[in-house]
């Protein structure tokens, strides 16, 4: 009885930190500062803070939600089937470049950590940084990572990248292929929300690239794995 209740709390505290960082995000015109995700989590860690309850034990509580994460990875499949149908030509260069992106991503991370001597835990972390967070929490507890980090890196990358790849690449002259293409696979979840509120023709790029990405990174994560300790 404990557990559920502390389950449904958790679940409670989880929606609402969340549906209030969106409507301030909103108040502020979407700007990429904002966004929900990096302010909800901001928001349950001042509760959790302020209640002096650890953050493992929140995991446990709402590992309802950590489930229907590997639902919302399945559900990012149809975004794979949407685009295979609308873009075949210019698929296959799309997943070509996406991928090669990952292997670069987790290799340069994962081999400058170990060049700066960080501490195993940053060093596993850093390996999933640039995959959604419903990857790299999976990824993380099948491999025996840190999650919480892992998912706090994956915010922070996605923070960035959502500021400066949009803008950098419209200034480029990109279109909405590159530009959600780039913002997908670089900033992932943080990025292609950023895109569906402002350019939902990317976005559905970068929805692409986000989806294509986290497969990658489950095979290619594993294989660097030994590199990390």
């Amino acid at each position: 009885m404990i557990d559920i209740l502390a389950s449904m709390l958790a679940i409670i505290l989880t929606f609402t930190a969340f549906f209030a960082a969106r409507a301030l995000g909103r108040m502020a015109a979407s700007h990429p500062l904002l966004n929900p995700i990096l302010w909800g989590a901001v928001i349950v860690g001042v509760f959790l803070w302020a209640l002096d309850i650890g953050v493992a034990d929140y995991i446990h509580a709402a590992r309802p939600l950590m489930q229907i994460l590997d639902l919302a990875i399945v559900a990012l499949g149809f975004s794979l089937v949407q685009q295979l149908a609308r873009h075949r030509r210019t698929l296959f260069p799309a997943l070509c470049a996406v991928a090669i992106g990952g292997l670069v991503g987790i290799g340069s991370a994962i081999l400058g950590a170990r060049l700066l001597g960080l501490p195993t835990d940053f060093v596993q972390a850093l390996g999933a940084k640039g995959i959604s967070s419903g990857f790299a929490i999976a990824l993380m507890e099948r491999l025996g990572g840190p999650p919480p980090l892992a998912a706090g890196l994956v915010i922070i990358t996605g923070m960035v990248g959502a500021l400066i790849v949009p803008p950098l690449l419209r200034r480029l002259g990109m279109d909405d292929e590159a530009t959600g293409l780039g913002t997908g696979a670089s900033s992932h979840i943080v990025g292609t929300d950023f895109l569906v509120r402002t350019a939902p023709e990317a976005a559905a790029w970068a929805a692409l690239a986000l989806a294509f990405a986290g497969l990658v990174g489950a095979v290619l994560l594993p294989l660097f794995w030994p590199l990390t300790g």
